[in-house]
């Protein structure tokens, strides 16, 4: 599928939705079906998305943001993972917090998953760092 940027803009709206596994993914006001979700990603890292294969057998990955604060899983995210991190690349050192390291291990796992998919990941804050 040939997604326009607003498709693909919506598409990493979806990241904050509340899915669950076989849950059908839809934008464009729920008038095309992108995929269903095969996987749900939720750790004590705070680490929060979906794989979602798309009907050709293609994957989007969708890694969620960071919340805000006084929302469940804040401090995880900000606490354990955003603000050591920013930390890490002021001070040039080459750590990674563990939320990262669990949403590369999830991703290293969809690649062995579908080995012959196009994988498409969306990710706000430090998730670009994947």
């Amino acid at each position: 599928m040939v997604y326009t940027d607003k498709d693909r803009v919506d598409i990493a709206w979806k990241q904050y939705s509340n899915y669950s596994m076989g849950d059908v993914v839809k934008i464009n006001d729920n008038q095309y079906t992108i995929g269903t979700v095969r996987k749900v990603l939720k750790d004590a890292t705070g680490l929060d998305g979906y794989v979602v294969e798309e009907p050709d057998g293609n994957v989007i990955v969708l890694f969620q943001g960071s919340k805000g604060p006084g929302k469940e899983g804040a401090a995880a995210d900000w606490l354990d993972n955003d603000l050591p991190m920013a930390h890490n690349i002021i001070s040039n050192k080459s750590e990674v917090t563990p939320q990262l390291q669990s949403a590369s291990r999830s991703l290293n796992q969809v690649l062995k998953d579908y080995p012959n998919a196009q994988i498409t990941v969306y990710g706000h804050l430090f998730y670009a760092i994947l």
